[in-house]
């Protein structure tokens, strides 16, 4: 029977050594695997301070944004307005236009009428009625060259005539 008692002994002994065996094993393997969630964890350190500094940039990125939309909304009402001044001097402009059409017509009108009743009517009057009376002027003048004296004038003299010549009124 000691016998018996020995080998369960020493079987239990062999189990406890295999366990002691696997309990190492097993030790070893949950220190790498610590020293692996470790490096895990440095790791994921590491991206939080990463993801943080992203997130800093990221704000600041669309505060940057947001001003630039801010001066792009001012910038389009001021162009806003601009157009909307444009389109009132254009129409102003284009009222401008039609009263100087008018105006370039009437002108046209009264130039024409101008020319009718007054050069016209000057011209056709020199030319006509003062230009016979201008021919007999002239001779008259011519005339009264060669005349010196009205009564009467002595040797070694000399005189002078001058004539002064009634018209009639020139009529229209």
């Amino acid at each position: 029977m000691q016998l018996d008692a020995y080998n369960e002994f020493y079987k239990g002994v062999q189990s406890y050594t295999g366990a002691v065996s696997a309990l190492a094993d097993g030790s070893e393997k949950l220190g790498g695997g610590i020293a692996q969630a470790n490096g895990a964890m440095g790791e994921l350190a590491a991206g939080a301070a990463s993801l943080y500094g992203g997130a800093a940039a990221l704000s600041d990125g669309a505060n940057t944004l947001s001003d630039g939309a801010s001066e792009l909304a001012g910038g389009a009402h001021t162009l806003s307005d601009g157009i909307a001044s444009l389109t009132d001097g254009t129409d102003a402009l284009i009222d401008g236009i039609k009263q100087l059409y008018s105006g370039a017509g009437e002108l046209d009108d009264g130039m024409k009428k101008f020319n009718d009743d007054g050069v016209q009517k000057l011209y056709d009057t020199v030319n006509g009625k003062l230009a016979s009376a201008s021919d007999r002027i002239k001779a008259v003048i011519d005339l009264s060259k060669e005349y010196n004296n009205y009564s009467g004038i002595a040797d070694g003299m000399s005189g002078e005539v001058k004539f002064i010549y009634k018209t009639d009124p020139i009529s229209k």
